[in-house]
């Protein structure tokens, strides 16, 4: 028979039974307790283990840490320890820009403020006195000039 232990450590979301954990298959941790945000970062608790994952140039980079191999605080540990590598190896997330750069997806013109509405119209919208303005042309050239015109104007 196994009979809970009465600890300080309680209060802090741990507890303990007599006996060993594999003859009482009782486990009991807690994952706050681990360490800050800035310290979880690209790594995810799952079910058994730690999951490491993040993207560097379009290839994903993964690897699973696993609870009993070590216990939760060692596994994190290495998880941890691996992430910094490979960080460390692949260097900074490097973000697009300039020309090479790809237009948005929901972005159909390429131009902020310009878009086609579904009659397959160019509208040119802006802010004017906090209310959202817009006015409807037939070609892009036409929308483009009266957004940069309005633009101009409230700039003044």
């Amino acid at each position: 028979m196994t009979r809970i232990r009465n600890t300080p450590r309680e209060s802090s979301g741990c507890q303990f039974r007599v006996g060993s954990a594999a003859e009482t298959g009782f486990h009991r941790f807690n994952f706050a307790r681990i360490g800050s945000m800035k310290n979880m970062l690209n790594i995810r608790k799952e079910s058994n283990g730690w999951v490491v994952r993040f993207v560097r140039n379009g290839t994903e980079y993964s690897k699973y840490f696993r609870f009993s191999d070590g216990g939760v605080r060692k596994s994190m540990a290495r998880a941890k320890q691996w992430r910094d590598e490979q960080l460390a190896k692949l260097g900074p997330r490097q973000w697009r820009r300039g020309p090479n750069r790809s237009k948005p997806t929901n972005n159909t013109s390429g131009i902020v403020g310009v878009s086609k509405n579904v009659y397959n119209r160019w509208v040119a919208s802006w802010n004017e006195d906090g209310k959202q303005r817009f006015k409807t042309f037939r070609t892009k050239k036409e929308a483009v000039a009266h957004r940069k015109a309005q633009i101009e104007r409230l700039a003044d």
